[in-house]
């Protein structure tokens, strides 16, 4: 990148753990949003602003990155989704064990072993793999390569934030049917009950 200092490729994404973000996201939107849909519909208004509010303000604002806006911020909007999606599921499906594991899995494991303020590759193996399969490691991976790099090496971080993107809709979704029939239980065991 022209006229970029080494250490600016790191400063990237560094400065702004979207993961994280995502994580804030999710435990506000349990807290303030009621019903399953208004959810969804928040997370995902939250992953494209966002997404779009953070490559602004880096490209536009601090002038670290450049390429396209547009591919960058899609990037960032996935990362944001997947984090957002994966804790709003884990939730829904498992309660609190769901949230203790989103914990793990996108600030006591998934920051320190992203690489993001050095590289993926220079933490201990096999340390530097599994943090590049948890959402704050292949968000920065993926902002880096689209933003720093002309999106090469895209694949992979893609595929893994696809990954926590679906599957945490696929636990949300499977966690509100089942919350809804055990809703609807109580009133049909009264309608059946047997009357003397």
């Amino acid at each position: 990148m022209q006229g970029q200092p080494p250490w600016a490729s790191q400063r990237v994404v560094e400065a702004v753990p979207l993961a994280l973000g995502g994580w804030i996201a999710a435990v506000g939107i349990m807290a303030g949003v009621r019903g399953a849909r208004q959810r969804l519909i928040t997370g995902a208004g939250f992953a494209v602003l966002g997404g779009l509010g953070l490559v602004a303000i880096l490209q536009y604002g601090f002038g670290t990155i450049d390429g396209s806006y547009w591919l960058t911020s899609l990037g960032a909007m996935l990362g944001a989704g997947a984090a957002c999606f994966a804790v709003l599921g884990l939730q829904r499906m498992f309660g609190k064990v769901g949230l203790g594991i989103a914990v793990i899995a996108l600030i006591l494991l998934g920051s320190p072993l992203s690489g993001l303020t050095s590289a993926p590759e220079l933490l201990p193996t096999p340390w530097g793999a599994i943090g590049q399969v948890l959402p704050p490691g292949a968000t920065g991976t993926l902002l880096r390569n689209l933003a720093l790099f002309d999106g090469a090496a895209t694949t992979g971080p893609i595929l893994v934030l696809a990954g926590w993107l679906l599957g945490g809709l696929a636990l949300f979704g499977v966690g509100t049917l089942r919350a809804r029939r055990r809703a609807a239980r109580p009133a049909t065991d009264e309608v059946t009950a047997p009357t003397d």
